[in-house]
Formats: structure tokens, C-alpha cells, sequence
């Protein structure tokens, strides 16, 4: 049983080694009334507790003596433990009868066990839900209250009640939001706030987003061409478009802090049930309206064409494999590119796609300096402000519906499309002759085209390394990683500075390789590489079948054959007399066993994945994409499992892959559910099962 008795510092998965085959084994918590229970696989232990584990011999049911294991942890730490990320400890869920890797919904009634636990119903009793649930936020996704304002006092209007049956309530003016490659996120109606309470009363529309979004990438906000602005009756409609480009929020559960004793499993459950409860009632999620105001639009088109500057930065070549479109436009003399894929005006632009975005982040434009910097540069400016605000009251006071008939000026473009024309041909469109003095109409050129220019400072070095598992270098680790090309140890780190971990279940054993990409601006600890890391592609990881059951993928009829046992060679390795890979010839039925033997007539082939890359597909969705053999593709399934903190892996139901060209191949794996900072994905190979 593993690992040995001793004090930890993460959750323990005590095993048990033993021939399925020849014995059956039990195991049970060492506690008053706790009774033996069938081994199943590894258990979580997470709590200071014994254990006590034996097997019984299939054939002559003789029983082996009583293995014990005492595992402890500090009381401070058990809070931390949740192996399924579902936001309650794993003492809590063991407490209460679930599984500590279950997931978030053990009973899968549509209401999460930390709502359940929360409002009194019982997570394992699918007849059992939340008289009043609460839906608590648990890190997942994010929350924004959005709401669009003129430049003086007006706001977007919310619905109103149809025949004055406050039932019948219309929809108020919509606010969407879209992903940074122009996929709709989430949209919601302007309504009048019940929550927060500290802003009950008061006008926003509360957009949900559940879909993941990278912690570094942006979202944009938008509102529609026209709306009506809350005001004295009759409403107008005196609205007009904004765009408004943000950083993908990061929002926090409430901290909860339980007073734990660490000795009575019961007891802490308790306390931390209650502990909760009193942090998520006294929590707001979000507690401020994030405006969408004509100044934003200006920082827009600002982002829009940075962007643009930057895919043109690319190699030619790479331009033209991602289809960047060129920056003259034969009717217009201006760019085709849009960041605003959804908007009606831009139908005839191309979009930022998902291959572009990976090209940009992989040559190192980091969309949270840029960011930064446009909106300093853009605060810094009351010119650039004064221009936005006199575009927009200008659009209103000569276009439709608003406009006296005398004073509508035909096919005025919008305030964005002006801005556009400014920033590419150093003037406004003719329709906007006057709407803006010459000397703030300077200013804000100058200001916008030192924004512009801001771009180069955006970028962070990055790089791809090779990086091979090896021995640990100190107690702490199960393994290090060394970089190829340096010879040092490395360190990787998530983006928010914590150090990341890879040694948890990723099938990692020494000697095995994977390429790495990220930016390497960061410090590690003396004598390291350091890296941020933006990707990891590992080697596929064989897994077992009913004919090869030690998962090396060699059928183990054929090992026991030509080798008598099996484990005798890997899959990999070389024979000795020409080099062919003995899963190769296993796959071509060739003899293994004389070393004199002439080599087979067939090329020399590794059977193996590789290039593994993980794409987003102008869908959203996203696939795994890998090289293989097509001559030994048939031989094999490939599955897809997930991962959200490297300990459980979890099968993801995909189609089979599908070849995208000469020994090419691509695995969708939709949109994953969790939003995560992180997901992880591995490619698991095994002996075809027809």
C-alpha cells in the first residue's frame, strides 16, 4: 500500500498493488462501526486518519495479514485540499458520503453539492434540492453589470411592463459581450438591479459568462447601433453604438475561514459548512457597473488596429498561411480587418480568427500590456475624450431618428467608422466637417497616434523548449525538468505568478520529453530556466486494453509468444540487429527474436503521435491536432481526457479523429465546460479494439 504512513502536505491517493487476477483486496477507515469495503481504485485521504487494508486469495481464500496507514495533515491546510475543484474541501465531501473526486454535482440534480450544502439539501439524494438556492459563485466564469451612457446624463432604458402588467415586462435595450476572435460570450437586457443590494434599484444589464475565456485575453462589450436613453417621456432614441474592450475579469469566491480542530472530521465539516454560509451571504460578486461610454469606442478602434499593426508585424509567409488581410481596400483606400466580427457594418471585413490570435500570443504581444497602455494613453487625453463625445453628439444631432428632417446629412457613418477614417487617412470623413474644432481635432491625432505607437512595448519574449523529465532534485518533488538546449532545471509558473506543478497525474516519467511555450520575463529559483507557460505538448500516454493489459502497446499474446512474459521490451525500444521499433514490428507481424534477422522491407516508421497542438476553431470550439502514420493509424484508438489541476482526468466524449491531410489528424473536443484558468488535455493511445 502506498505511499508509507507519514505527515503530508497534499492530499494522499493510497493504493494498492496487488494481482487482480490472484486476490481480491478490502480496506477500511480504522474507526468505530466503519466496515471493509471492495478496493476500487486509488482513495483520496485528506484528513488525519488510519487505514487498514488486506487481501484474500481468489483461489484459496486464505486471507493476507492487515496492512496499516496512518496519514496526518495540518488542521491549517485540510481547507485547501478539493481534489475535484468543485470549491468544497475534500474532508467536507468525505464527511458528508461523497467522493472527494466526484465532480460538482454528486447526485447530478442540477443543483452543485456546495449549493446543496449550503441551503440545507442533501447532496446525495437526487429527490433532495435547495428550497431557495443561491447558485454560489465557485470561481468558475465571471459576472459583468454593463450598462451604455450618452456623453452627458442619459442611460440605457430597461423594458417596460406591457399593459401594465409588470409580468409582461419587455426586454430592455441589449448589451452583448463577445470573445476577443468575435464569438458571442453572453448578452443580457438592460433591467432595473436587485442584486448586489448595494446597487438595488439602479439600471445595468447582468451578463453571466460561462463559457472559457483565457485570464489573458480580452472581451469586448457592445451595445446596439441605436438606443433609447432613460430620460422624460417620450423616450428617444438618442443612443447610439459603443464598443468597449476590456481584460477578462478575474473574480474570487468568498474566502471562508473555519475554525478547525483537526481531529474530528464531523465537527470541522460542520464548521466549515457554517463558515461558508455566513461568507456567501454577506458576498457580492460584482459590485460596480462597468460603463460603456462614446469615449470607449476611440480606445476600440485603438485596439482594433494595434492588432492589425501587429498581425502585419508577422513574416509574410505567415501572413498569408493565416489569411491576414492587406491594408488597402480598392473602394475605400483602408483596412479589411475588423476586431468587431459581429458588427453589421463590418460584414465585408475579415476577423481576427483563432489561428491569428495563437500567431500573435506565440510571437509574444501580451493583450494585457497593450491594454494597459492604451487606456493610460487614452485617460491621459482629454482631447481624444472631447473628440468621442462631439462625434457622437454630432451623429445624433444629423442622423435619424433624432435628427429635424433639415438637418439629416444622408449616410453619415457612425462614430466608429469616423474614428477609423481618422486613424487611417489623418482626417475625418467630409460628413463630419465641423463637428470637432481644429485644434482638439490635432490633439487627439497626436495623442492617438502615440497610442499607436505604444504597440512595440507590448511584446514579451517567449520560447519553445524541449524539456525532459528527470530524478528530483530535492525531497519536495517527485520530478525536475531539465531544458535541452541549456542543461538547466526549469520552473514553470501560471500567469498569475503561482508556481505550476506538473507531477500530480500527467502520466510523467523520466526520460520522457515535451515541448513547452511561454514567456520567459519571469524569475525562478537560483539556477533555473524560467518560463510562463502558455502551452505544453506532452507525448501521447498508452493505457491499457483487454489484450494488452499492461498497456505498453504490445498485445500481450504476442509477448508471451516471442518473449514468454510480457515486459520483456517496450514498444519503443530498438532492436538490437537494424533499429525497427518492436511496436512497429509487432504492427507488421515480423519476428523479433533473431537478432541476425535481416531488417523488414517496410520504411522505417515510429508509430507515435506527434506536433500535438491545441487549436481553437473559428467555431470556438477546440480540437487536438497531431501527426501520425497513416499506414498504422487503424491499429490504434485515440481518446481525449481533461484535466483541471493535474489529478483527475477525466474522459472527454469526442468523435473519433478525423485525417486533415497526409498523416494529419484533428480530435474535437468542443467547448470545454469548466473556465478555469487552466485546462489540460492529454491524448491517450491504445491497441485498436476491433
Amino acid at each position: 500500500v502506498t505511499p508509507e504512513s507519514g505527515s503530508y502536505t497534499q492530499p494522499v491517493q493510497a493504493t494498492v498493488n496487488a494481482d487482480d487476477d490472484l486476490y481480491t483486496t478490502w480496506y477500511r477507515e480504522k474507526v468505530f462501526g466503519s466496515s471493509w469495503q471492495p478496493y476500487a481504485g486509488p482513495i483520496t485521504v485528506s484528513y488525519t486518519s488510519e487505514w487498514q487494508f488486506y487481501a484474500r486469495g481468489i483461489g484459496s481464500g486464505i486471507n493476507s495479514p492487515i496492512v496499516n496507514r496512518s496519514y496526518s495533515f495540518d488542521k491549517d491546510d485540510i481547507s485547501s485540499f478539493d481534489s475535484d475543484n468543485d470549491s468544497v474541501p475534500d474532508f467536507v465531501e468525505r464527511a458528508q458520503g461523497l467522493n472527494p473526486n466526484g465532480g460538482a454535482d454528486s447526485d447530478s440534480d442540477g443543483f452543485t453539492d456546495l449549493d446543496e450544502l449550503l441551503n440545507g439539501s442533501s447532496p446525495t439524494n437526487d429527490a433532495s434540492t435547495p428550497a431557495n438556492p443561491s447558485y454560489p459563485f465557485s470561481g468558475e466564469g465571471f459576472m459583468i453589470l454593463a450598462q451604455a451612457f450618452d456623453n452627458a446624463t442619459g442611460e440605457a432604458t430597461e423594458g417596460e411592463p406591457d399593459s401594465g402588467n409588470i409580468d409582461d415586462q419587455i426586454d430592455g435595450v441589449p448589451i452583448d459581450l463577445y470573445g476577443v476572435t468575435s464569438n458571442l460570450l453572453a448578452s443580457a437586457p438592460v433591467r432595473e438591479l436587485s442584486a448586489p443590494s448595494s446597487l438595488a434599484g439602479q439600471l445595468a444589464a447582468t451578463i453571466h459568462i460561462g463559457t472559457p475565456v483565457a485570464t489573458r485575453e480580452w472581451v469586448i462589450l457592445n451595445s446596439p447601433q441605436y438606443f433609447d436613453l432613460e430620460g422624460p417621456d417620450p423616450r428617444i432614441r438618442g443612443g447610439r453604438e459603443i464598443y468597449k474592450v476590456i481584460q477578462r475579469p478575474i473574480q474570487n469566491p468568498p474566502t471562508i475561514t473555519p475554525v478547525l480542530s483537526g481531529i474530528d472530521i464531523n465537527d470541522d465539516a460542520n464548521a466549515w459548512i457554517a463558515a461558508a454560509t455566513a461568507a456567501y451571504n454577506n458576498y457580492e460578486q460584482v459590485n460596480t457597473i462597468t460603463s460603456l461610454r462614446p469615449v470607449d469606442s476611440a480606445l476600440a478602434v485603438l485596439a482594433e488596429t494595434t492588432i492589425y499593426n501587429a498581425l502585419r508585424n508577422l513574416e509574410g509567409s505567415e501572413q498569408d498561411a493565416l489569411n491576414v488581410p492587406q491594408d488597402i481596400d480598392q473602394d475605400s483606400g483602408r483596412s479589411r480587418f475588423t476586431l468587431f466580427g459581429n458588427r453589421d457594418g463590418d460584414a465585408e471585413r475579415t476577423a481576427l480568427s483563432p489561428s491569428m490570435y495563437q500567431a500573435l500570443r506565440a510571437d509574444g504581444l501580451s493583450l494585457e500590456n497593450l491594454l494597459t497602455s492604451l487606456n493610460t494613453a487614452i485617460s491621459s487625453s482629454p482631447a481624444i475624450g472631447t473628440l468621442s463625445n462631439s462625434l457622437y453628439d454630432f451623429h445624433v444631432d444629423h442622423s435619424e431618428p433624432t435628427a429635424a428632417e433639415v438637418d439629416v446629412i444622408p449616410l453619415l457613418p457612425m462614430p466608429i467608422d469616423a474614428l477609423r477614417v481618422l486613424l487611417s487617412d489623418d482626417s475625418l470623413p467630409d460628413e463630419y466637417n465641423g463637428a470637432v474644432t481644429a485644434v482638439t481635432l490635432q490633439e487627439a491625432k497626436t495623442a492617438m497616434t502615440a497610442a499607436l505607437n505604444l504597440l512595440d512595448s507590448a511584446y514579451r519574449p517567449t520560447a519553445t523548449w524541449t524539456v525532459e523529465v528527470a530524478a528530483p532534485l530535492d525531497p519536495s518533488q517527485d520530478y525536475s525538468y531539465t531544458n535541452l538546449a541549456s542543461g538547466d532545471p526549469v520552473a514553470f509558473f501560471e500567469a498569475d505568478g503561482d508556481r505550476l506543478s506538473l507531477e500530480k497525474g500527467l502520466g510523467l516519467a523520466q526520460g520522457m520529453r515535451f515541448s513547452v511555450t511561454g514567456y520567459t520575463d519571469v524569475s525562478g529559483p537560483a539556477g533555473h530556466d524560467a518560463m510562463e507557460l502558455l502551452s505544453l505538448n506532452v507525448v501521447s500516454i498508452p493505457a491499457a486494453t483487454d489484450t494488452d493489459l499492461d498497456g505498453d502497446l504490445l498485445d500481450d499474446e504476442w509477448e508471451k509468444f516471442f518473449f514468454g512474459d510480457t515486459g520483456s521490451v517496450s514498444a519503443y525500444d530498438a532492436h538490437p540487429a537494424h533499429g525497427y521499433s518492436y511496436l512497429q514490428l509487432f504492427l507488421i507481424g515480423h519476428d523479433p527474436r533473431d537478432e541476425c534477422e535481416e531488417a523488414p522491407e517496410v520504411p522505417k516508421i515510429t508509430p507515435a503521435p506527434g506536433d500535438l497542438d491545441i487549436e481553437q476553431l473559428q467555431s470556438g470550439e477546440y480540437a487536438i491536432s497531431f501527426s501520425f502514420p497513416g499506414a498504422y493509424f487503424d491499429a490504434f484508438d485515440f481518446n481525449v481526457e481533461q484535466s483541471l489541476d493535474l489529478l483527475t482526468f477525466n474522459q472527454v466524449p469526442v468523435a473519433g479523429a478525423l485525417s486533415t491531410g497526409a498523416n494529419q489528424y484533428r480530435i474535437n473536443v468542443g467547448i470545454p465546460a469548466s473556465s478555469l484558468p487552466k485546462n489540460l488535455f492529454r491524448l491517450v493511445m491504445t491497441l485498436a479494439t476491433d
